[in-house]
């Protein structure tokens, strides 16, 4: 493998059902271009952090240099899982200018309370989505104001990532959401530092099978692709579908849609 950026960031996901102490070291052995040394092809067993980073000298830092990473677990296993009963999910409301998504539905939230977890909303988190503070309660959540959901959530759930005065709060927790950690490296390395558990959901491959229940990304392509067609018929100057009256037609518009990803396929089906 070859090192190309100051860091790798390494992000692992586990199940709810063990409990371990967040502590792990990660040592880097470089090695020489064209070494012969053979590479340890065994799969790297997760650490008991779930985040975490590692840098380099940057006298090492060049191009075509190997990197054999070895994780050492610190942490010790606690042995007993933890219940979902002894848990509580925060729902934080989105701060990001003409953000109107929220983490959490109602109707998440009750399959949630349903499965045994104890779900806190901060109040008004779900307005701009429609979602109003009555619903989640109905849903079984505890809905308080400001910042007190902090005060009782274990893990919190969040759409955008944290802004500078909300990253303070998220100490020592687990925040589930989207991070962009290869563009926010100063946000991640801060997330570290104060030992706060990061699942990025974005970062998750959704090639794999098994993690495509976790895929927070093909959904908002999609919904991107859709919205580009709605965005260019607002923009065209005449019908975009067309039209037929007694008095003559107007032709369709002509679509070119540049790829066939998801996004692509969105804007097709729209178009």
């Amino acid at each position: 493998m070859t090192l190309r950026n100051r860091d790798l960031l390494l992000v692992a996901l586990f199940g709810a059902t063990n409990a371990f102490v967040p502590s792990a070291h990660v040592s880097v052995k470089l090695v020489k271009p064209r070494s012969t040394l053979m590479r340890h092809r065994q799969k790297i067993q997760p650490p008991t952090s779930k985040v975490f980073s590692t840098s380099v000298p940057a006298e090492e830092k060049q191009q075509g240099v190997d990197v054999d990473i070895i994780m050492e677990p610190q942490g010790k296993f606690l042995g007993d899982p933890i219940s979902y009963s002894e848990l509580t999910i925060g729902v934080m409301k989105e701060t990001y200018p003409g953000e109107c998504r929220v983490s959490q539905s109602p109707e998440s939230v009750k399959t949630l309370v349903d499965a045994g977890f104890d779900v806190v909303v901060q109040a008004g988190a779900g307005e701009k989505a429609s979602f109003n503070d009555a619903a989640y309660v109905e849903a079984g959540a505890i809905v308080f104001p400001g910042n007190q959901i902090f005060d009782h959530a274990d893990i919190i759930t969040k759409i955008r990532p944290p802004s500078e005065d909300e990253v303070p709060l998220l100490a020592g927790k687990t925040l589930i959401g989207m991070i962009s950690p290869a563009i926010n490296t100063d946000l991640y390395e801060t997330l570290t530092e104060q030992r706060t558990n990061v699942f990025a959901l974005d970062c998750v491959p959704r090639m794999l099978s098994r993690a495509q229940s976790y895929d927070v990304l093909s959904s908002q392509t999609n919904i991107a692709g859709y919205r580009a067609v709605i965005e260019a018929a607002d923009q065209f100057p005449r019908f975009f579908a067309g039209q037929m009256t007694a008095a003559g037609k107007v032709p369709p518009a002509k679509v070119l849609v540049l790829g066939v990803g998801v996004a692509g396929l969105g804007a097709i089906q729209t178009g």
